[in-house]
């Protein structure tokens, strides 16, 4: 995988492209693509963590986000091994 969708992941587990409302749909878009064809990656650089909180205290609070959380959900259980 480029490092470029490394840097740019990077880029977004932080708090604050999470704060848009409309951002959210692309951005888990964006994560599910990763967790497809890099998850060992995720893992290894410690952003796995990242990925869980943003799901715990941005997502799932949220009533018009929360279905947004388990599509990321999906993503981590059918990439990530245990």
């Amino acid at each position: 995988m480029p490092s470029f969708y490394s840097d740019f992941l990077s880029q977004i587990l932080v708090p604050q492209p999470w704060a848009q409302k409309g951002s959210v749909p692309g951005l888990v878009r964006f994560i599910r693509g990763f967790l497809d064809k890099g998850a060992s990656i995720l893992v290894e650089s410690k952003q796995f963590d990242i990925v869980l909180g943003i799901v715990q205290q941005r997502l799932i609070p949220s009533k018009l986000q929360d279905g947004w959380a388990f599509d990321l959900l999906q993503g981590v259980v059918y990439n990530v091994d245990a």
